[in-house]
């Protein structure tokens, strides 16, 4: 069941599952390891979450992993084989939920993208 606040730390933990990382030298560059597999990090994760859950983008048996697999997915591009044997499911189960998340931060990205600004470079360098 999916709760609406999930902090960061809970998704730390459920990447840390997902990528079989022990304490120790694993962890070193945790922060580095769980950005580079999921393409962002686990507070950014805790946000996207809450916008998933308060506007009911995602059903209430979705969990934290899910959203992980998704972005994962997103990230890594692999075989649906290999991402599922990360994820320790079976191809079918982790296909589903992928695509389940994945609809919902589509709808999330038409949601929170100002597409009309979408080109403006706010930070733009004087002289450019």
């Amino acid at each position: 069941m999916s709760s609406e606040s999930v902090p960061p730390e809970v998704f730390a933990r459920t990447g840390q599952d997902i990528l079989r990382l022990s304490k120790g030298k694993e962890l070193k560059d945790f922060s580095g390891r769980f950005n580079s597999a999921f393409g962002t990090n686990s507070k950014r994760c805790s946000i996207l979450w809450k916008n998933l859950v308060r506007r009911k983008y995602i059903p209430k048996e979705t969990s934290p992993k899910h959203l992980l697999w998704s972005l994962l997915f997103m990230k890594v591009y692999a075989d649906e084989v290999i991402l599922s044997s990360l994820a320790q499911c079976d191809a079918k189960t982790f296909r589903k939920w992928i695509w389940i998340v994945l609809g919902g931060l589509q709808r999330l990205a038409f949601d929170m993208i100002q597409w009309q600004n979408r080109l403006i470079c706010v930070n733009t360098p004087k002289g450019s």
